[in-house]
């Protein structure tokens, strides 16, 4: 108790020096001036002003290196949270990874000129905490800040977030095997409130297989036509499938209603927020907008020949600049008998306002214009938005198994009128090149899940700054 006494008496003193110091500097400059002290004070404000960022980065021989940086405004911008009632300071946005938070220079605001004082991480008295002086965040640490008066004192809890994971690093980890899969052809992947669910070709059929939640591959007790697999397209939380000449709907896999007993289409294609998109045996684009029930022919404003027939793949995303617009791409291959010069897929796109009761058309966005950053001609194609942008992956034509059957994704941020090869998203190391066939979905959390034919391998990935909670 002695000790305690002496070490606030002590606090005490010398928060009433630093007042009394700035009264002095004050009265020097102006004989008027008044000084005013206080029982009460917080934190009103808290920002870091400096530190290191450390990089690494390999060398002109191949060696790891490691180069410092003073930090940028993703660091001294960084906000920080107030809570006042928990005592706590923390930064929602966590700070980028290799920053030195064991060097740090920071600056805080008080209440009524209160005078901050930092507990030390060694049994210690509180020291004085100083703007120039650098602090060990590496560890939440606690500030006292004292009223002006030398009588009272708040305590915060100040944490400084960093991130663990580089941003643009891409990490897969193998899942449970779907051993059904060693026999299947053509594959369809979708998540399902939010199980994956994988619609496999085998033979003349179509079957069905659940991941449950304790990472186990079930057999869904549902046959399907054999040309199903290549006739599903989700929306929302359904899954509308082409049972050949019967479209059906289900909301887990299991159970499906029919919705059209006799459909005129030939293949379901695509979907948005409002309408649905299938393929009529004169090879015209259909449109339904009551949820599959009447089909109508859609709107073309290029020319059909351009339409793709085969290795057909569409998504759908909303325009991130105008509230309410649907942004739907359909891609695929043209006949190769017919068009053996094409080099490329087609792409077609259409763009519906859904507060503008005009309809707009599918356009051809590659219609006239061949340059090497079309998509290639793929078989199997796999396309899916992620992260913002489209991306797509497949086979070239005449490698439908081995080492060079899957190789790249491609990118696009314009919508599907050009693609590059994209290295953010690596394939697996360990990716087994003897399969087949691949099935692509992505779960609402950013998680890539990759299905394999042939070999029954199952992945699942994720660029590290997509898991992070924004």
């Amino acid at each position: 108790m002695i000790q305690t006494f002496s070490m606030r008496k002590e606090l005490r003193n010398f928060v009433m020096l630093l007042v009394a110091s700035l009264a002095v500097a004050s009265c020097l400059e102006d004989d008027t001036t008044e000084v005013t002290l206080y029982d009460d004070t917080a934190i009103t404000a808290f920002s870091l002003t400096g530190a290191d960022i450390y990089y690494h980065t390999l060398s002109s021989t191949g060696e790891d290196s490691v180069y410092s940086v003073s930090a940028g405004t993703e660091v001294t911008g960084c906000a920080f949270y107030i809570d006042q009632l928990k005592g706590e300071v923390f930064n929602v946005d966590s700070l980028p990874v290799g920053t030195d938070v064991s060097k740090m220079l920071c600056s805080l605001s008080t209440k009524n000129n209160g005078v901050p004082f930092i507990e030390s991480l060694e049994p210690e008295d509180p020291t004085y905490l100083s703007s120039t002086d650098s602090v060990d965040f590496s560890e939440p640490r606690v500030v006292r800040i004292y009223s002006s008066d030398g009588t009272r004192y708040r305590s915060y809890t100040i944490r400084v977030n960093l991130h663990q994971e580089e941003p643009d690093s891409f990490v897969w980890k193998e899942m449970a095997a779907c051993q059904q899969l060693a026999t299947a052809g053509r594959l369809k992947a979708c998540l399902l409130n939010d199980r994956l669910m994988v619609f496999a070709q085998q033979g003349r059929t179509t079957e069905v297989y659940s991941l449950t939640a304790d990472g186990q591959w079930d057999t869904v007790p549902v046959t399907l036509d054999g040309e199903a697999v290549q006739n599903i397209v989700q929306r929302n939380d359904s899954l509308f499938i082409l049972d050949g000449n019967s479209l059906k709907v289900t909301t887990d896999g299991q159970l499906y209603t029919v919705l059209l007993a006799r459909c005129r289409l030939t293949r379901l294609l695509g979907g948005n927020t409002g309408e649905l998109y299938g393929m009529d045996a004169a090879g015209g684009l259909m449109v339904s907008a009551d949820g599959g029930r009447s089909w109508s022919a859609d709107r073309m404003g290029s020319d059909a020949r351009l339409l793709p027939v085969s290795h057909l793949a569409s998504v759908s995303l909303t325009d991130a600049f105008v509230k309410g617009t649907d942004y739907t791409v359909l891609a695929g291959n043209r006949d190769e008998a017919a068009y053996p010069q094409d080099r490329y897929a087609k792409v077609w796109r259409k763009i519906v306002d859904r507060g503008n009761s005009q309809a707009n058309k599918w356009i051809c966005v590659n219609e006239d214009v061949e340059t090497g950053y079309c998509l290639p001609r793929l078989q199997n194609l796999q396309m899916f938005v992620y992260g913002g942008t489209l991306m797509a992956i497949g086979s070239q034509e005449g490698e439908t198994e081995g080492s060079n059957a899957y190789s790249q994704f491609y990118e696009s941020r314009d919508g599907g009128i050009t693609w590059k090869h994209t290295q953010l998203c690596q394939l697996p190391a360990a990716l087994d090149s003897q399969l087949t066939n691949m099935a692509v979905a992505v779960s609402a959390d950013n998680f890539i899940w990759m299905v394999c034919a042939g070999t029954g391998q199952v992945w699942r990935g994720r660029l590290n700054r997509l898991g992070w909670k924004q």
